[in-house]
């Protein structure tokens, strides 16, 4: 869904703790990537990051971290955040599909949300756009709705993710998460953790 006075209602008027996606912590496997020297530090975008918790997480693990939003509330919410903790990062205001084509280069991309809001007649475009946005051997790690339980047009399975993405992309890491906590709702996702190296032939997890 890309109606940004959607999101801009949310992130205007409603406290995060009432904003399912919003749970002020880091997400576990961007942790373990991390701790486990799966992602080198270096330059890091956070697309849709919304209040800004895991570009702050990436700045304060020794990255160049930068996020980006739909949302003007949602930034200003994510650089006030990033004051009171100290922590330096560059947010800005700005449509993902549209930066990514303007070809910036990081080493590493995190997308959690924002692939599946995508149009389905931009999704191949929005894929070229994080290829492009990524230096050469750069890591993606995407999170998005699962069809696993139930089926709309912004659910997938594993191999709707790997024929997308193939072939820009060598999948690393799949698995099937719930990715927000049950007192929020319950709603499964699909993690996935990419390389950039122009073959994608090998797939791990379930599809």
């Amino acid at each position: 869904m890309l109606d940004k006075d959607f999101w801009e209602k949310i992130y205007k008027n409603d406290p995060l703790y009432k904003i399912p996606w919003e749970y002020g912590r880091s997400v576990a496997e961007l942790v373990q990537a991390i701790k486990r020297h799966k992602i080198k530090k270096g330059k890091a975008l956070d697309l849709c990051c919304g209040a800004g918790t895991q570009t702050i997480y990436l700045a304060r693990q020794g990255f160049d971290a930068a996020g980006l939003d739909l949302s003007g509330s949602a930034i200003e919410r994510a650089k006030k955040r990033a004051r009171r903790m100290k922590v330096k990062c560059n947010f800005m205001e700005g449509y993902a599909l549209s930066f990514l084509l303007k070809k910036p280069k990081f080493g590493f991309i995190l997308d959690r949300g924002g692939f599946h809001n995508i149009p389905e007649s931009k999704r191949k475009e929005y894929v070229h756009g994080l290829y492009g946005a990524l230096k050469k051997a750069g890591k993606l790690m995407l999170f998005c709705f699962s069809a696993r339980k139930e089926r709309a047009w912004n659910h997938f399975r594993a191999r709707d993710i790997q024929k997308l993405f193939s072939p820009e992309f060598r999948i690393e890491e799949c698995k099937e998460i719930n990715g927000i906590p049950p007192s929020k709702g319950r709603r499964d996702l699909l993690y996935f953790l990419m390389k950039k190296d122009g073959s994608n032939r090998n797939l791990s997890g379930k599809s």
